[in-house]
């Protein structure tokens, strides 16, 4: 069975976003981490929902 990339979406400072990834030991676990700040677009725009597919 193939492997299912996993992404993050989130909102909030990218500072503080980061911070928590980088804490609870996960950012291994994720294919893309997107940070609703870092994209320019809340977490609920298509773009920022987007972002992490490939193209």
């Amino acid at each position: 069975i193939g492997k299912v990339p996993l992404a993050v979406i989130t909102n909030g400072p990218s500072d503080l976003q980061r911070f928590k990834i980088e804490v609870l030991g996960i950012e291994s676990w994720f294919d893309a981490i997107v940070v609703s700040g870092e994209v320019g677009q809340a977490k609920q725009t298509p773009l920022s929902l987007s972002s992490p597919c490939p193209s």
